[in-house]
């Protein structure tokens, strides 16, 4: 565990430990008997993610030792936010505190929160469920459609019932999303690299003008999605945020909350599997089907807006995916912090050197995609 968690967790009186080792447990009092800690070593999207900590032990609880964990989230607001990240995570933690959504029905939940600490004025630690023997991404084709119905179900119940929150919450997080990524330079960038071996191989099938004509068509959906009907939406909700068990999807990240185009968070949440694991392609054949298993949580919810009034939010959204993913060798060409190639090459489990070829297929489909977003914009 790096230095600086290790001091923050050595300042965590004894009395707060047991407090929430109790919480986990279920009982009114309890003494901690042993504790560790492990640092869970994955990327985080905001620097102000200091650190994930699983802290697990034994507590004694009326005469018997149980053993106890909790995964905790470490959020320095003292960090400059390098990368832009467009969320509060202050946010996040006024979910936790007053237990908003919780018990609200449908397979979508937020994590059990025991206990918030607050170190200093810019530390906060939350102590969530330790959700490290649930399904984590990336999720098979199964359990992506499932979720995604879960998730169609909770949209379709935050818009109709949004709960009063006691903070202010933002709005049309993919465009932030687009305009953060610049897809037009990167597109410009694509054509001057056309006779990279990437590029060469990743638009084996199709030229790189296929790519352009689909960031063009993109960029004039997510400028479109800002007059479709909004309601309340998790907004910053890829699959990295998401555990499955059976029966039931578990959110771990509310600090996007925002007002959102209907179908958005579907599109964020299934696209962002096109940017995960070494299978990513199948997971972009199947798409059409994955956005029926959503469509099905949202009807399943009450949700009566027309269907191509959902897609085109819910394209706003999965087409930041598909244009990241045919771009991505612009990005390469200038890796910056937070977007290393180390940081691609654990993300797609595969050396980068493999990714023109594996995307070939991707780019394959982005014809129909194009005519598509420009039949939804009547064009």
């Amino acid at each position: 565990m790096k230095e600086q968690l290790a001091r923050i967790f050595a300042a965590i009186p004894p009395a707060e430990l047991a407090q929430v080792a109790s919480r986990v447990l279920g009982v009114a009092t309890s003494e901690v008997q042993s504790v560790a800690f492990t640092e869970i070593e994955t990327s985080h999207a905001d620097p102000r993610t200091i650190g994930i900590v699983r802290v697990s032990g034994l507590a004694s609880a009326a005469g018997a030792a149980s053993p106890w964990s909790s995964v905790t989230k470490l959020i320095d607001l003292s960090v400059p936010n390098v990368l832009g990240t467009p969320v509060d995570p202050r946010n996040e933690v006024l979910v936790y505190e007053r237990r908003y959504f919780v018990g609200g029905g449908g397979g979508l939940r937020p994590a059990k929160c025991f206990h918030i600490s607050r170190p200093n004025d810019t530390l906060t630690i939350l102590w969530l469920e330790d959700l490290t023997e649930a399904e984590a991404p990336p999720f098979s084709a199964e359990q992506l459609g499932a979720m995604a119905y879960d998730l169609g179900l909770w949209n379709a119940g935050a818009a109709a019932e949004a709960p009063l929150f006691e903070f202010p919450t933002g709005g049309d997080f993919q465009v932030k999303s687009a305009e953060g990524f610049d897809f037009a330079t990167r597109a410009a960038d694509l054509l001057a690299l056309r006779d990279e071996p990437m590029v060469r191989a990743m638009c084996a099938h199709q030229p790189v003008e296929t790519v352009v004509a689909y960031v063009a068509a993109c960029l004039d959906l997510v400028e479109r999605s800002k007059s479709l009907p909004h309601a309340l939406g998790l907004a910053d909700c890829p699959i990295s945020n998401f555990f499955h068990r059976p029966g039931e999807t578990i959110a771990i990240d509310w600090a996007g909350l925002g007002n959102e185009p209907l179908g958005a968070d579907g599109g964020r949440f299934i696209g962002s599997a096109l940017s995960w694991g070494r299978r990513f392609v199948e997971v972009a054949r199947r798409e059409r089907d994955l956005f029926g298993r959503y469509l099905a949580g949202l009807r399943a919810g009450g949700a009566t807006a027309a269907t191509a009034t959902l897609r085109s939010g819910y394209l706003s959204e999965l087409g930041f995916y598909l244009a990241s993913m045919t771009t991505l060798p612009t990005t390469l060409a200038r890796p910056k912090a937070g977007l290393s190639l180390a940081y691609f090459e654990k993300r797609l489990d595969m050396p980068i050197g493999d990714f023109g070829a594996a995307a070939a297929d991707l780019v394959q489909l982005l014809p129909s995609y194009t005519a598509e977003m420009r039949a939804l914009q009547g064009q």
